[in-house]
């Protein structure tokens, strides 16, 4: 999972961020006084805690890892319809914001402004591609839907609860994930065949012969100390009702469908430009990783031009120490050389310790 940059808007200029467990407001805090802050300023951060509020309901299971328990007995709202709602909301989010006067923030509140404004471009970029109806890959997808538990807290009943009431939840999410699954193969939409491959045998761990070995119930055997035994008891056998009710049941269908229909229509083709609107995702992940906005065939030329730089260098060296050879057989010769390593982990340690204070003050 990764931190959307708006979630981070904010904490550039101020001195804290709040990110509750059970408060109402999970929007990072302004240490500013509010009597010092100015009408643009306020403008700005109303705007991104709204939108991180809205970012919480939307993502219920990133509002979860980050802290924010509003939402936990909830999926992500795949249907059509939010997703529409989602990428119009984007859109209305980044007219917002910039309907503000960036010139009347003062330098640390206008990063913060490019920074939410390039994450929300990026959103918009990304409904418009219809990326989503990719939601599976052989490291990420509802077949490993099991992994949010943990990053959650399981500390009272209430907590056992939002995970039984997921769990219950759990067959719309994966009517919604099959539909998104065959809206993305009637646009010729899907992973390739090498990834799609692997998901059978992780898909395996979702059909134990009983609730207690899925996965979905690892929480339930440990349970927090403070809860009393009957509570515990209760609570355990709600949670295998559910995932013998609810979970199996989906997986089995998710089976069916994944095995007979999906991995089939999977194309032999590795890589996003074989895909219909590939060659503008891959470009469109190419910008949002580097964070540039630099061209696929530009970074690719970058990394052949630092490739051949740092080979230059290595040669250098090899010529000023004398040393005759080839490169390869110069990396041999540094590996056989003792004064080259450290005799025990604690010295490796130290050194490694040394360069960081040398390096932290260049960043």
């Amino acid at each position: 999972m990764r931190l959307p940059y708006y979630l981070l808007a904010g904490i550039l200029a101020v001195g804290s961020v709040t990110v509750p467990g059970t408060s109402a407001s999970a929007a990072p805090v302004d240490a500013r006084s509010t009597a010092q802050a100015s009408p643009a300023h306020e403008a700005l951060h109303g705007l991104f805690k709204a939108e991180w509020d809205f970012m919480m309901a939307q993502d219920p299971l990133w509002a979860s890892v980050l802290g924010d328990y509003r939402f936990n007995d909830r999926w992500r709202d795949l249907s059509s319809t939010a997703r529409q709602a989602r990428a119009r909301h984007y859109r209305d989010t980044l007219e917002r914001l910039r309907s503000l006067d960036r010139n009347r923030l003062d330098a640390a509140d206008q990063l913060n402004y490019d920074l939410f404004e390039r994450e929300v471009a990026m959103l918009v970029e990304h409904s418009a591609l219809g990326a989503e109806r990719m939601p599976l890959s052989h490291r990420d997808g509802i077949h490993a839907a099991h992994d949010i538990a943990d990053f959650l807290r399981f500390e009272t009943v209430k907590d056992y609860e939002d995970w039984i009431a997921r769990m219950r939840a759990f067959p719309t999410y994966m009517d919604q994930t099959l539909a998104l699954m065959q809206e993305g193969k009637a646009a010729g939409l899907m992973p390739p065949k090498a990834i799609m491959s692997r998901i059978p045998a992780q898909l395996a761990l979702q059909l134990p012969e009983s609730p207690e070995a899925s996965p979905f119930y690892k929480p339930f055997t440990k349970m927090a100390a403070g809860i009393p035994a009957a509570e515990q008891e209760r609570l355990r056998r709600q949670a295998g009702a559910a995932i013998r009710e609810s979970v199996i049941p989906a997986y089995r269908k998710f089976e069916q469908v994944f095995t007979r229909e999906y991995l089939p229509a999977s194309p032999e083709k590795v890589g996003l430009s074989h895909l219909p609107g590939g060659k503008q995702l891959y470009a469109y992940y190419a910008r949002y990783y580097t964070t540039t906005d630099m061209s696929p065939s530009r970074i690719h030329q970058l990394g052949l031009s630092e490739v051949t730089r740092i080979r230059r260098e290595m040669e250098a060296i090899m010529a000023e120490v004398g040393f005759k050879g080839s490169l390869s057989e110069f990396f041999a010769h540094m590996k056989r050389q003792k004064q080259y390593f450290r005799a025990d982990a604690d010295a490796l340690l130290m050194e490694y310790r040394a360069l960081s204070r040398r390096i932290d003050p260049l960043l």
